[in-house]
């Protein structure tokens, strides 16, 4: 299955800002009861014909299309910033959770935050029936000398998920962070 790709907004508000100014607005040809979109300086005109009631619900959301355009941009643009501000929340309190000799349990919350945002296919959800391999992979590859993955107790375990998740993350941004700064500075 296809990964569908992030919506490029500036590309999108681009061709928003590129169009005819607005306000639009919808009117009707009485003559000929046809609907007509159209700016307030006449250079726009979008004939919608007649073809019964649904002409006007066309016209309508046309003509509505600048304005829904833009607020949709900026929504997203807030929603994106918010799973970021989320997304660092989880982040402290894991390592705040894994910082110490023996790791505490990583807070129940951030496995639930974690598991709602994990919308990219590739993230293997708590939930699913497929099971996660990649903690266990980790502990083998990078743990060898330690007991096998049914033997970990809980604590050591968390420490692994905890890992796996960096893992993903690193993968879905295409790339470690290299440097904090340069991360908090890309940031929208």
């Amino acid at each position: 299955m296809t990964q569908p790709q992030p919506l490029d907004l500036d590309a999108i508000e681009a061709r928003a800002a590129a169009a005819t100014p607005g306000p639009w607005r919808v009117e009707t040809h009485a003559p000929t009861l046809s609907r007509l979109v159209r700016s307030d300086d006449g250079t726009l005109v979008i004939d919608f014909g007649y073809v019964g009631n649904r002409t006007q619900a066309d016209a309508e959301f046309v003509a509505h299309a600048p304005e829904d355009i833009t607020a949709l941009a900026d929504e997203i643009r807030r929603l994106r910033a918010q799973v970021i501000a989320v997304t660092e929340l989880c982040d402290a309190a894991e390592k705040q959770a894994i910082r110490w000799e023996h790791p505490l349990p990583v807070p129940e919350w951030v496995t639930e935050v974690r598991r709602a945002l994990a919308v990219e296919a590739h993230v293997v959800a708590d939930d699913s029936d497929d099971p996660d391999t990649l903690p266990a992979w980790l502990q083998q590859r990078f743990g060898p000398c330690g007991p096998d993955w049914d033997d970990l107790d809980d604590d050591d375990r968390a420490y692994w998920e905890h890992h796996a998740r960096a893992v993903r993350r690193a993968v879905a941004r295409r790339g470690f962070k290299p440097d904090v700064a340069a991360h908090r500075a890309a940031r929208p």
